[in-house]
């Protein structure tokens, strides 16, 4: 099953961060916001385009510092609204010329593994040689974007091993997947030499600011009759690429 702590709500860590740089109480620029309607429709807009930058900026923490910089000495040192309209729709060109994340190509040999993944995340492998793509963003323990189990032998034991999956009992030709409430049948996919299961379950999820709530991810398990794996993570589109880009190598003698 998918390690509880593994899948963080990113959206919501995004709002938080965006919403305590931005946060600044009472000042002479929230003033002159205020008595302006086009600038308040602007701040909204840059607002909208940091956030939708962030997520897809190849250095998100480099993009808060800049953030952070600006608000404070060019945004804040504004007096006047023609200033405010000046260095808000510069700020706007700029944001739309940073870097977005790109797709790299991960290859372990000694696991034999290959897919690719975003730019702006980190591989990691762990001590039992799971492997977890993290958020370069987040260091806490709700990095995590997707987790990855090695295993060997068919798609049959594969998707068993850990509980992941199980044939339905009224009809063996039916697979689901361990979820709260009702058990949702998988789909058959293909990919490159391999063939698997994918479902989307739900499950508890690990909120950053603190509890658990409810919340869908994707959980799928392939084979290519000798070696697999199962995969985990929150329910993307970055996640079916990874998924369908898994190449299943044959590990590297010690």
């Amino acid at each position: 099953m998918m390690k509880k702590k593994a899948i963080p709500h990113h959206a919501l860590l995004l709002l938080a961060l965006t919403a305590s740089i931005h946060v600044s109480g009472i000042t002479p620029v929230t003033r002159i916001l205020r008595k302006s309607p086009s600038l308040v429709a602007l701040d909204r807009q840059l607002r909208n385009e940091y956030r939708k930058t962030l997520e897809k900026a190849e250095e998100p923490m480099a993009l808060i510092l800049s953030e952070r910089v600006w608000l404070k000495q060019i945004r804040d040192a504004c007096t006047d609204e023609p200033c405010l309209q000046s260095v808000y729709e510069e700020r706007l060109a700029w944001l739309r010329q940073v870097k977005r994340f790109s797709l790299i190509t991960y290859t372990n040999p000694r696991l034999g593994i290959s897919f690719e993944y975003q730019s702006n995340r980190r591989v990691e492998v762990d001590d039992q040689n799971d492997i977890q793509v993290v958020d370069k963003l987040n260091r806490s323990a709700y990095s995590q974007v997707l987790f990855i189990e090695m295993s060997k032998g068919n798609l049959v034991r594969v998707a068993s091993r850990n509980g992941y999956f199980f044939r339905d009992e009224e009809d063996g030709n039916v697979w689901k997947a361990s979820s709260r409430g009702i058990p949702p049948k998988t789909r058959f996919i293909r990919g490159n030499g391999w063939k698997g299961m994918l479902a989307t379950v739900s499950g508890g999820i690990n909120n950053p600011n603190g509890g658990e709530s409810l919340g869908d991810y994707y959980a799928a398990a392939i084979s290519n009759g000798r070696r697999g794996l199962t995969i985990s993570g929150e329910p993307t589109t970055e996640f079916l690429h990874c998924l369908q880009s898994i190449q299943l190598l044959e590990p590297a003698k010690p």
